[in-house]
């Protein structure tokens, strides 16, 4: 029994003691304690406590040896006297000192662990909270996704049915949105007696024309075009099985040409030259811009010419908030707001230029509104709804244009080089047929070239002419189709001429003589401009039209490659410069020119060919004009200001407005009194509000100094007065300097005067 007592004296002791092991049990065995020890004497508790521990032991257990007992019972006593002792030592004087466990501290860690479990299970239950609202979010949205699928079906069976509506008005013509991707492909095919139509795209600069085709073709040729703008013309053909896997369209026509041509205001040439050869265009128009100057111009084209045309109002996807996951009929009740402004707005603008238009699937009288066919290059929006009605409108309403005859008709494009085939053509065919070892009559610049066709290259399907691939030989070619011809001596055709097929050669020389009159007839030259080398006939008439509007002058002009005479012809001129537009310039004529002295710029955009031209001109005038700064006298006229003399003889200092012209330092002046002319001496002074100047100009007043010239002293009041005007003093070589090198800052103003000094000293 004394042993199982030590041993359950221990167990408490070892609760206060560990700090780490049950603290709970271990604060209420401390707290009875203490209760305990406010009540009894400390001793008297703790042998009480011991044998009530004892008795109720004794009664559960047997007794142990009487002599282990007793030592039992001694060793606990003792332990305990002491154990109390060291917790209840008193001081012999002062109050009772503390020195058992730390119960505030026991307290602060079991409450600062409650707190760390208190913040894991908020943690905890937070974290499950918020899985369960993910897990109710997801199956929301997946309840709304099923909803807006069904009421989806539901706007798209409607959407359908307008869509055969105007199909149906239209023609047995079917519209597919979306490709299908099928292993067994229907077989389609085009009457044998009809031609593709002649597609133009036209409009302004930067409204998605090349974009459009773009993504017709699913390549990317405005990332090749120099700054992303067009500037030459490109033509691409689809043929009827394209348009059919992708669009589901069925047709008689075996297939579209489609022409691009460059926005940009220079290019109206080539504008002209695609649209004269479409029966029928697509107007592309900027949503946001609507009819802009190229968009205009195109326009007056297509009227000139009575040519049938719809507009894809494009960029549409540009409108806010628009998303581009979904079609115009899925957006947002916004974004159909501010397309249903916009279209408003374009009808209006039409209207104003005497158009009427209406949206494609409203216009049920084609003959009598244009077709407004929302677009987006970037989503394709709208873009199968273009190619359809391009179809079933030519089918419908050109007839003859679309249909096969006898009659050949061909234009040049572009001349070009091709790695095994030397230089060949890039041609339209626009009626008849051609093929290989036919005789061909072409235009050059040195005139008519009689040649034999050698190999007739295609472009694959729906890709650009003028975009480097690879290509198909065929031994014949329909119209209408773009395609590249190989033959010899093609080096120097002129691009936009005609093609003959030659039966009789004197006539064919005769017609390709009469094309190239009228092609040539409108370029002017002068003697004293620079030399303009293009790569094509086209791309010359754009660069000489904007050079006509920079008013620069031009002196002769060539297309193709640098050849030496070209240069020799550039270096007779008084301004020897050659501006060269996307043609190659050899190592070889490099040196050439340096020999000759003659400046060469070259760029692939017109803008930055000129921009380089007029930076070149403006240096050499500056450093021209600081050269001849001091030879070069500016006529003047002053008048003295009265009560304004300071002196009266050399140096004479006076007051002065100057009336006419500028007042340059060390410039001399003379009076003319009585047909006399007077030289007072030359301005060495001039201060404008007591600050030093160089020079004054028209109604500035201003303090000079006049010093006498070659001991010529003159004084006021005997050899001029305040009434007497004092004028410039030039020379023959004055003059000719400051009208050659400053002639374009002289004013006609300062011309009279002039003119007046120059009679006054008999200066011619």
């Amino acid at each position: 029994m004394a042993k199982k007592k030590s041993t359950d004296l221990n167990y408490l002791d070892s609760l206060v003691q560990d700090n780490n092991k049950e603290e709970e049990k271990k604060i209420e065995v401390v707290i009875k304690k203490k209760e305990k020890k406010q009540k009894k004497p400390k001793n008297e508790e703790s042998i009480e406590k011991i044998k009530n521990i004892e008795e109720e032991k004794s009664k559960k257990e047997e007794p142990l040896p009487i002599n282990e007992k007793k030592t039992e019972e001694k060793i606990s006593e003792q332990k305990i006297i002491e154990e109390n002792k060291k917790e209840t030592i008193l001081p012999k004087t002062g109050p009772k000192k503390r020195v058992g466990p730390n119960i505030e501290l026991i307290r602060k860690k079991q409450q600062e662990k409650l707190l760390r479990e208190e913040e894991e299970r908020k943690e905890k239950e937070e974290q499950k909270r918020i899985e369960l609202e993910e897990k109710e979010r997801r199956r929301i949205e997946e309840e709304n996704r099923k909803k807006i699928e069904s009421e989806g079906k539901k706007k798209k069976d409607k959407k359908f049915k307008k869509v055969r509506d105007v199909e149906k008005y239209l023609g047995n013509m079917h519209v597919k949105t979306k490709k299908v991707e099928s292993s067994k492909k229907e077989k389609v095919s085009g009457d044998e007696g009809c031609k593709s139509p002649i597609c133009c795209i036209l409009g302004h600069v930067d409204t998605g024309k090349t974009k459009i085709l773009d993504k017709l073709r699913e390549t990317n040729v405005q990332g090749q075009e120099a700054g992303g703008i067009t500037q030459q013309i490109g033509a691409t053909f689809f043929p009827l099985e394209f348009l059919h896997e992708k669009y589901k369209i069925k047709t008689k026509l075996p297939g579209i040409l489609i022409i691009d041509t460059p926005g940009h205001e220079s290019f109206s040439n080539l504008r002209s030259r695609g649209s004269s050869l479409c029966d029928f265009a697509i107007l592309v128009v900027d949503f946001f811009h609507l009819l802009e100057p190229q968009t205009l111009e195109s326009i007056n084209l297509l009227k000139l010419r009575k040519t049938p045309f719809i507009v894809a109002l494009n960029k549409i996807d540009k409108i806010y908030g628009y998303d581009t996951e979904k079609n115009l009929e899925s957006q947002s009740e916004g974004v159909k707001l501010q397309f249903k402004k916009g279209v408003n707005e374009t009808i209006v603008k039409f209207a104003e230029i005497g158009f009427n238009a209406r949206l494609w699937n409203e216009n049920k009288e084609l003959s009598k509104f244009i077709s407004l066919v929302p677009t987006s290059a970037i989503t394709g929006e709208g873009l199968n709804i273009l190619v359809g009605m391009i179809l079933k409108m030519s089918e419908t309403f050109m007839k003859k244009k679309t249909t096969l005859s006898e009659k050949f008709e061909c234009v040049v494009l572009e001349v070009k080089n091709v790695e095994g085939f030397g230089t060949t053509l890039d041609v339209i065919l626009v009626d008849g047929f051609l093929q290989e070892n036919d005789k061909i009559c072409v235009g050059t610049m040195e005139g008519p070239v009689i040649t034999k066709v050698k190999s007739i290259l295609i472009p694959q399907h729906c890709k650009d002419a003028k975009a480097k691939h690879s290509y198909d030989s065929v031994k014949r070619v329909n119209a209408s189709m773009g395609f590249k011809l190989a033959a010899n001596n093609l080096e120097r055709v002129l691009t936009g001429s005609k093609v003959i097929k030659v039966k009789d050669e004197e006539e064919a020389m005769n017609q390709i003589n009469e094309d190239l009159n009228y092609i040539l007839k409108n370029i002017i030259l002068k003697p004293n401009g620079v030399h303009v080398q293009a790569s094509t006939l086209g791309s010359l008439e754009a660069l000489i039209s904007f050079l006509e509007k920079e008013e620069v002058p031009v002196f002769s002009f060539s297309i193709g490659d640098i050849r030496k005479q070209d240069i020799t012809r550039a270096s007779i001129s008084k301004t020897p410069i050659m501006l060269c537009f996307d043609v190659e310039f050899s190592k070889e004529m490099l040196e050439y020119a340096k020999e000759c002295s003659v400046k060469v710029f070259s760029a692939k955009i017109i803008y930055h060919l000129v921009d380089k031209y007029k930076e070149y001109t403006q240096k050499l005038s500056q450093d021209t004009k600081l050269k001849y700064a001091d030879e070069c006298i500016f006529p003047f006229e002053l008048k003295i200001l009265p009560n304004c003399i300071f002196t009266k003889r050399s140096p004479l200092i006076l007051g002065v407005e100057i009336v006419n012209g500028r007042l340059m330092i060390n410039k001399s002046v003379y009076v003319k009194r009585e047909d006399k002319i007077e030289r007072l001496g030359k301005v060495t002074s001039i201060e404008n509000n007591k600050k030093p100047v160089n020079s004054a100009g028209k109604g500035d007043k201003v303090a000079i100094k006049i010093e006498a010239e070659y001991d010529n002293n003159k004084m006021y009041g005997r050899h001029f007065d305040e009434n007497d005007s004092l004028l410039s003093i030039v020379t023959g070589k004055s003059v000719d300097i400051l009208l050659k090198y400053f002639g374009d800052g002289v004013s006609e103003e300062e011309m009279k005067l002039l003119d007046r000094i120059r009679k006054d000293l008999e200066v011619y």
